[in-house]
Parts: structure tokens; C-alpha cells; sequence
């Protein structure tokens, strides 16, 4: 207690030569946290905030006072400030994950604990002793099996928790049970039907099962309850332009776009679709533009390649097989593409 007593002093002399010092108002409403004089903390935190707003620790810390006084929103509205200013902070995502637990607001719970653990897997702790989040402790640790036994644990509690299912299902997903995987998201959507998230896990397994209409209904669903999941025009584009579906491909990619203007996979596919119906400039377009946003990607450099040779331009053509193999000497078809292009272009010779 006397070190203690004796750092407030100097974090209070530091206040008096420097009225304006953020890190000193943050550091003495620590040591009054300590103390257990949860509004002198919480004054002096506040003091921090005002005098340096991009302060996340002294948002934090303001919410851990909140927190013990169990001012539950208050403390969770610091603690979303904190993620904001820091969105790696992952002790705020746990405690903030830990009062929607208490508050029953499982789906927020869920997320907040799963982004806590993926910035900081020593954060799980015997405190936080629920089988839905010891599930989703052994699920992010890739250990299925385990993970699955809590979800089960956690759907005899709370059987009527609808994004347990959803865990559960990941987990089935993972290790290629699909059928359960199908099972448990259908549940899910029984019990929540307007959440897109579980449609969209669903259709995922679906299409593995090869059910791939059964997937089409799924996306369907998404953008009817979320026409903004940018997630579902793609993955539906994709297997429009699988079925042949060309011009229904197109849409969706489209829209893909619209939505997310840097989306190189949709400016790939789109290019791929447009040459399928023989729009062989606007397929060039597509594929150029998709370099530029990623001039690593030696599958585009390939692809933009075969349209270049259709059209007879080998000298682009070779010129981009090259380039791709630049990128990836293992790239057997680049390998495969620019020897073919390179004899057409001696004989040409």
C-alpha cells in the first residue's frame, strides 16, 4: 500500500508541473482503482480522455471501473470505444464479450470472445467456465472434437440458443460432415430464421455436398434478408458460372463489385465469364483491372494470357504466361500456356 501511496504522489506531482498530461491522470486512476476508489478512477480517467480522445488504455481502464461497478452499459460503451481506437485490444473484446455474456446477449457474447481469442488464445480462463465459450476456445485451437462436445453441452443448457447450433455446425463442417453440419444449421435457422449468417453457413455445405440448388435457395434467402451480403452474390456467381449460367453470373458479380469496388476475385471471374459468351475486350478489361489491384496474382496474369491468345496478340499473350511464371515457377498450366504460345510465335517467325 505504501508503493502505491507513494506512485499517486508522484503521478500527482507529474499532474501539477504538467496539468495536461494525459498519461498521468491514466496512471493515478489506476493506482485509485487499486485502492478501490472506483470514482476517483473513474474522475481521473475521464480527465485522460478529455485531454487526449484517441487514448484507448484510459477508455479501458474507465470501463474496468465501470465494470466493478457494475454500470454494465457504461462499461461496455468504453470498452467499444477502446476496439475502436485499437481494434487489436483484445482484453476489451473479452471483457466486453464477458457483459453480454451476463446480459444474455449470446450472439454479441460469441463474437467478442472469438475475436478475443484469435488476437490472444491465453485469454480463455476458468472464470469464464460456460461451455458454449470452452467450445469456441477448442474450435479456434482447431480441437473439433472437443469443441463439439461443449456445443453439446451448451444446447443441453440452452437448447434453444440458436447460434450454438451455428458453432456446432462449424465444427461438423470442419471435419467434413456436412450432413450434421446441414442439420445443425437448419436448426440454427429454425430458431432465428432473418439471420443470414446461418443461411450462408448452410449453403457452404450444401455445395459441398454437391447440393449445389439447394445452395442457389440459400443465397437466395441472404439477399432477400441482406441485399448488402456481399459474400452471397459472389459465391452465387461462382457456381452460375459453373452451371453456364453466364449472363446470371454476370449479375452477380456485378453486384459483387458494386458493393465491394476492390473485390480482385469478382473482377477475375466477371473477366472469366465475359469471355465464356465471347465478350473477349470486355473479359481483358475485367482481368487488367483485377492485376492492378493485384499485380501479384499470377492465376490473372495466366488467364488474361489465354484471351490474349485468342484474340492472336502472342506477343501479350507470351508476355503474361512469362509473368506468371515469374511469380510462380511451379505454375505447371503457365509452364504448359507459354511453351504452346512460344512455338506459335517461332512459326509465326
Amino acid at each position: 500500500m505504501r508503493e502505491l501511496d507513494s506512485a499517486m504522489g508522484d503521478y500527482t506531482q507529474a499532474i501539477e508541473i504538467d496539468p495536461n498530461n494525459a498519461q498521468a491522470f491514466n496512471n493515478r486512476g489506476l493506482a485509485w482503482k487499486l485502492k478501490g476508489e472506483l470514482d476517483k478512477a473513474i474522475e481521473d480517467f475521464t480527465r485522460a480522455i478529455e485531454l487526449n480522445p484517441s487514448f484507448a488504455d484510459a477508455y479501458y481502464n474507465r470501463g474496468q471501473a465501470y465494470h466493478a461497478k457494475l454500470e454494465l452499459d457504461r462499461a461496455i460503451e468504453d470498452y467499444s470505444q477502446a476496439v475502436k481506437l485499437y481494434p487489436d485490444f483484445a482484453n476489451a473484446y473479452y471483457f466486453r464479450g464477458l457483459l453480454h455474456f451476463i446480459k444474455e446477449e449470446h450472439k454479441k457474447a460469441v463474437v467478442d470472445y472469438s475475436r478475443a481469442i484469435d488476437l490472444n488464445s491465453n485469454l480463455v480462463k476458468e472464470c469464464y467456465d460456460h461451455p458454449l465459450y470452452r467450445g469456441i476456445s477448442y474450435y479456434a485451437k482447431k480441437n473439433l472434437d472437443q469443441a463439439i462436445k461443449e456445443f453439446s453441452r451448451a444446447i443441453e443448457l440452452k437448447p434453444r440458443l440458436a447460434i450454438t447450433y451455428n458453432r456446432r455446425g462449424l465444427a461438423w463442417y470442419y471435419k467434413d460432415d456436412f450432413e450434421r453440419a446441414i442439420e445443425d444449421y437448419t436448426r440454427a435457422i429454425e430458431l432465428e430464421p432473418d439471420e443470414p449468417e446461418f443461411y450462408f453457413n448452410r449453403a457452404l455445405a450444401w455445395e459441398d455436398k454437391g447440393e449445389i440448388d439447394k445452395a442457389i435457395d440459400d443465397y437466395n434467402t441472404i439477399i432477400r434478408l441482406d441485399p448488402n451480403y456481399v459474400e452471397a452474390y459472389n459465391n452465387r456467381g461462382l457456381i452460375y458460372y459453373y452451371k453456364g449460367e453466364y449472363d446470371k453470373a454476370i449479375e452477380d458479380f456485378t453486384h459483387t463489385i458494386e458493393l465491394l469496388p476492390k473485390y480482385v476475385f469478382a473482377y477475375h471471374f466477371r473477366g472469366l465469364t465475359w469471355r465464356k459468351k465471347g465478350e473477349l475486350d470486355k473479359a481483358i478489361a475485367d482481368l487488367t483491372h483485377a492485376i492492378a489491384l493485384d499485380p501479384e496474382d499470377e492465376t490473372i496474369y495466366n488467364s488474361r494470357g489465354l484471351i490474349w491468345e485468342e484474340k492472336g496478340e502472342h506477343a501479350r499473350a507470351l508476355k503474361d504466361f512469362t509473368r506468371a511464371l515469374e511469380l510462380n515457377p511451379k505454375f505447371e498450366e503457365a509452364a504448359t500456356n507459354l511453351n504452346r504460345i512460344t512455338k506459335k510465335w517461332v512459326n509465326k517467325i
